[in-house]
């Protein structure tokens, strides 16, 4: 089984893949969240998120993750990840993916749904 979400407790750096499979060299480009300074996201060439780095504070939402087969929630045609049950306060839409925040501010990611299924097919989730 692929491990899809690791956190490194010493350094507080987290890390989740979107899709199954990112093997080296696919990483096209990275960009910072534009609303969270610590969420970065890789992209492919296509400008497909494949991978999400997740630094300090906002990190330990993965500390008690662990990947599971059903990595995915589907429904209504959509797929999504939580990684707690918090409460949704705050969403950013960014390429086909909307994250979600437990704060208004962006703040305290708990999540996101995957909102361009054309982008991101259920073989490559």
């Amino acid at each position: 089984m692929i491990k899809r979400i690791e956190f490194n407790k010493e350094v507080k750096i987290g890390y989740i893949q979107v899709i199954k499979e990112i093997k080296a060299g696919m990483v096209h480009k990275t960009d910072e969240l534009k609303v969270n300074p610590y969420i970065n996201v890789d992209l492919d060439k296509d400008n497909r998120i494949i991978g999400l780095e997740i630094f300090r504070d906002e990190a330990n939402a993965l500390k008690n993750a662990s990947s599971k087969d059903n990595f995915y929630l589907k429904r209504d045609n959509m797929y999504s990840l939580r990684l707690n049950d918090n409460e949704v306060a705050s969403r950013y839409s960014y390429l086909g993916l909307e994250f979600c925040f437990s704060e208004e501010n962006h703040k305290g990611f708990i999540g996101f749904d995957i909102l361009d299924i054309s982008k991101y097919p259920e073989k490559t989730l």
